[in-house]
């Protein structure tokens, strides 16, 4: 025998229906504001038994926030100044109104800088775009190798970088 006890309003214990007694299930509201953290105790009736389980849960704002961050950094790397399609990009218009940029419920999920005069080595900040499933950014001046980093991007479905100045091998760790 064992308590639940839930810090915050936002999760609520599902209670299922049947004759399961090892299945716990718990039901999070949607977080349209800031990141926000909460706990779940699990205590046993004598208390020498306890258990702590912390969810952290980013919020819509700083989600954008920080997709925000990584773009201008990319922006900067790449030269951006020398951009020849660069409309909204490090400005304050939401970002799904940057060239090139498909923003949708605050992950970047396409980001089309093809043809764009893009200049030196992709940057590490580009990986932390996790939600990025199109990337295409061929024929430009890229220069460096082929990161290994690119296995992180999970979600990526398609990937452009054709008639660049990137030399190497294709990474083991895109397989």
């Amino acid at each position: 025998d064992y308590t639940i006890a839930i810090s915050e309003d936002w999760i609520h214990q599902n209670k299922l229906k049947g004759l399961q007694t090892d299945r716990l299930s718990f039901v999070i509201d949607a977080n349209l504001d800031k990141t926000r953290e909460a706990t779940i105790t699990f205590e046993s009736v004598d208390k020498s038994l306890r258990q702590v389980v912390t969810i952290s849960q980013e919020g819509k704002d700083d989600l954008e926030a920080k997709s925000r961050a990584v773009l201008v950094e990319l922006y900067e790397a790449l030269g951006g100044d020398g951009w020849t399609r660069k409309t909204n990009w490090c400005t304050d218009a939401p970002i799904n109104t940057w060239e090139g940029v498909a923003f949708v419920n605050g992950v970047v999920l396409d980001l089309n800088l093809s043809q764009n005069n893009l200049s030196g080595a992709i940057p590490d900040c580009l990986f932390e775009l996790k939600g990025l499933e199109h990337l295409m950014m061929g024929e430009n001046n890229l220069t460096g190798t082929l990161s290994p980093r690119f296995a992180e991007l999970t979600s990526l479905k398609s990937l452009s970088l054709y008639q660049n100045n990137i030399e190497g091998n294709i990474p083991a760790e895109w397989a």
